[in-house]
């Protein structure tokens, strides 16, 4: 969790807890809340598709 992010910062997060299916497609959906005074939120949300490989 990032209890706070100032705008036009970066920060690396690690997942755990996800299951591999080797050789599937796979997709992960990323959203984050917005930040102080925050005007465009339209660019917080990425989604990434991706295959694990065996």
């Amino acid at each position: 969790t990032i209890s706070s992010i100032n705008p036009s910062d970066q920060k690396v997060v690690t997942f755990s807890g996800l299951t591999a299916y080797p050789g599937r497609k796979c997709e992960l959906t990323i959203t984050a809340g917005p930040v102080p005074d925050e005007v465009l939120m339209t660019n917080n949300s990425l989604t990434v598709k991706f295959m694990v490989e065996n």
